[in-house]
């Protein structure tokens, strides 16, 4: 099997060199990340500038490994257009570091790489961890959810889409299944106004956390905070 492994993090974030290294026991690993961190990129792609490719060493054997100077769906699409000799079976995006449901999903670059694959007709899913630095969950559960759903079909357009809550292993209550996406982001988010010598005004973005029981029950973020492993399929709007 031949594995595309991709994020928005970065090439040299540990996420990636999680996602690659579990990849390896399944197939040929192959890895194009973007140089910088692409958080919150969604699907967007880069027309007009110039891209650079740099071959990079992530520290894994036999796991061939470029950063582009791109947006995380660049790296799907320059990897299927320029770097692989033949499409892979698989394009697996992450492991984000920050969890990726309900409204997140639309700004996210992890979901919009394994989207970019979805509309190539290539098996595609993405992982992500709300942060918090813990991989107890995300080691013990990698692993099995990558072959199960590695083999799962998905309809024209559909992606995986894995959250892992970033607790202790033992606060862990197990998988939910076919969880749909929150009616919200895991945050309020609100904009403070500033105001400089000079008269230009400037915003920043605060945020406060929504209660978990305001979370719609059945979806991907009500699940994750209540301390399970979310796994549903995500659509692209391409396809309606």
């Amino acid at each position: 099997m031949k594995i595309l492994v991709v994020n928005d993090d970065g090439y040299d974030a540990p996420g990636i060199y999680r996602l690659a290294k579990a990849a390896q026991e399944f197939g040929e690993v192959t890895v194009v990340a973007p140089e910088y961190h692409c958080s919150a990129k969604s699907h967007s792609i880069t027309l007009r500038d110039e891209m650079r490719i740099i071959r990079r060493d992530i520290g894994l054997p036999d796991v061939t490994a470029y950063s582009l100077s791109g947006m995380p769906a660049d790296c799907v699409r320059v990897a299927l257009y320029s770097i692989l000799p033949e499409y892979p079976d698989v394009v697996l995006s992450g492991v984000n570091e920050g969890s990726n449901g309900g409204f997140d999903i639309a700004y996210s670059g992890t979901a919009g790489a394994a989207l970019e694959a979805s509309m190539h007709d290539i098996h595609a899913i993405a992982f992500s961890r709300r942060g918090g630095g813990l991989d107890e969950i995300t080691d013990a559960y990698l692993r099995s959810l990558m072959e199960l759903l590695m083999k799962m079909p998905l309809n024209k357009g559909e992606i995986w889409n894995v959250n892992f809550p970033g607790i202790p292993l033992k606060n862990c209550r197990g998988v939910l299944w076919n969880r749909t996406a929150a009616d919200s982001g895991v945050y309020r988010d609100k904009y403070e106004q500033r105001t400089g010598d000079d008269g230009t005004v400037y915003v920043h973005e605060v945020t406060d956390e929504i209660p978990v029981g305001k979370l719609r029950p059945g979806s991907d973020l009500r699940a994750m905070m209540e301390g399970y492993v979310s796994v549903g399929k995500v659509k692209s709007h391409v396809y309606g």
